[in-house]
């Protein structure tokens, strides 16, 4: 997992990684034309975790985020976690 860590804090854009249980991940100028993504990292407890956002073009008239978080572990390791993810926005 050392790796996998090591290839996505040097090889990417620089990716912000916030420490706990409870995080903000702000995403900015969500208003910029076409699709955009953003990408952060939790550490917890020693365990890492991927965050995406991921803004695509209008569906029938309507702007469509779609957002992921994935453990950066073994398989077996994301039975130990219960993660909730909450979406606010202004005149959302």
């Amino acid at each position: 997992m050392d790796a996998v860590m090591s290839h996505l804090m040097h090889q990417h854009k620089p990716i912000t990684t916030l420490q706990g249980e409870d995080i903000v991940f702000l995403a900015t100028d969500i208003n910029l034309p076409g699709a955009v993504d953003w990408v952060m990292m939790q550490s917890y407890f020693g365990f890492h975790f991927i965050l995406v956002l991921e803004k695509q073009g209008k569906y029938d008239g309507h702007q469509q985020c779609f957002a992921f978080i994935q453990l950066i572990g073994k398989c077996k390791q994301v039975e130990n976690f219960a993660y909730q993810l909450e979406l606010n926005g202004h005149r959302r």
